[in-house]
């Protein structure tokens, strides 16, 4: 099996110019779908406390741990945050 590198966005003049002329938000997609990943975990660990007995099963305290996780996200992520 031979080795076939990637084409890049940039490889060529013509992908460079596409790429250039796209807005800000399409150029940062591929950065947008890693790096919203570490606010799953205190997702998950919020949920698995409630499972768990830890945290109280409650809609409201669930609602108002996801309102800071967001606030958060948006804060630290600006516009490579994830929108509602």
């Amino acid at each position: 099996m031979t080795h076939v590198p990637r084409k890049r966005p940039y490889d060529d003049r013509e992908s460079a110019r596409r790429w250039r002329a796209q807005p800000g938000a399409a150029r940062f997609a591929p950065a947008r779908l890693r790096l919203p990943h570490p606010f799953d975990l205190p997702r998950h660990l919020h949920a698995a406390a409630i499972r768990v007995g830890l945290r109280p099963r409650s809609m409201i305290e669930s609602g108002l741990f996801e309102q800071w996780l967001h606030a958060l996200e948006s804060f630290l992520l600006g516009p490579l945050a994830r929108r509602r």
